[in-house]
């Protein structure tokens, strides 16, 4: 009978387990302003925000919360377990002690930007040519290039102004997220017309949503993330989200 008791016992503890998409209701996701990824006065929240959204939606879990957060604050509430998740990031070591990571929300690429008709630039002869890369952001990895082919450093205010020195012949090539690319060309001409990324010199750059080691049974809400994401890449609808961010390069 003790036996009995026992098993009657862990069957009824088993059976109010949350199940992955029970336990994913109503999650608080976290983001921040990075356009064109996420943003609250963009479309959508961004591609980002709308990627993770019909991710959610595909594998059935309830619609998450969506907290507009700066960086900072998003970052440590998540990783404190507050917060399920934050969004996009990329991976390296510090965060993975503290994050679960899905599958890539982005596999994009960064590039070096220019103008269609600077062939050199385009072929990747960058002797001596100017670069541009806004203020605050991140110099040194873009360092061995720079050294390589002794460019001089343009630093304007931001990446809207990098684009308009590019466009106006008073820089050579514009580094970054090919994605983040389009979209300032976008914002500063209305098409991307004029402008390319070489081929030359790029690198992987792949963004992710995170979900907090913190939090209940996160890797079961990273599976069934994944499972969506897979969904949403397969149906076609990644392709409508994301279509607007591609480009033409040689």
């Amino acid at each position: 009978m003790t036996l009995f008791r026992a098993l009657r016992a862990l069957l009824l503890a088993y059976a109010i387990l949350p199940t992955p998409c029970a336990m994913a209701e109503g999650l608080p996701v976290a983001t921040g302003d990075y356009p064109p990824y996420s943003g609250q006065a963009l479309p959508g929240g961004g591609i980002s925000t709308q990627l993770v959204m019909a991710a959610f939606k595909a594998a059935k879990m309830a619609e998450p919360e969506i907290l507009w957060e700066s960086w900072k604050r998003g970052y440590e509430r998540s990783k404190n377990g507050e917060i399920a998740a934050t969004f996009p990031y990329a991976k390296d070591d510090e965060r993975e002690q503290h994050f679960l990571f899905t599958d890539p929300l982005h596999m994009d690429q960064v590039s070096f930007f220019t103008r269609s008709l600077d062939i050199d630039a385009v072929n990747g002869s960058w002797a001596n040519m100017k670069i541009c890369i806004p203020q605050g952001w991140i110099v040194e990895m873009y360092r061995e290039v720079m050294d390589a082919f002794s460019l001089t450093l343009q630093q304007p205010a931001s990446m809207e102004h990098c684009m308009k020195m590019l466009q106006g012949k008073r820089v050579d090539l514009v580094p970054c997220a090919t994605i983040v690319g389009i979209y300032e060309i976008k914002q500063a001409f209305g098409s991307t017309e004029g402008f390319t990324a070489s081929p030359h010199h790029r690198r992987e750059n792949r963004t992710y949503l995170m979900i907090s080691r913190a939090w209940p049974d996160a890797d079961k809400v990273v599976e069934a993330f994944n499972m969506g994401l897979k969904s949403i890449r397969e149906s076609g609808e990644y392709a409508r989200i994301t279509k607007e961010y591609t480009l033409n390069s040689p």
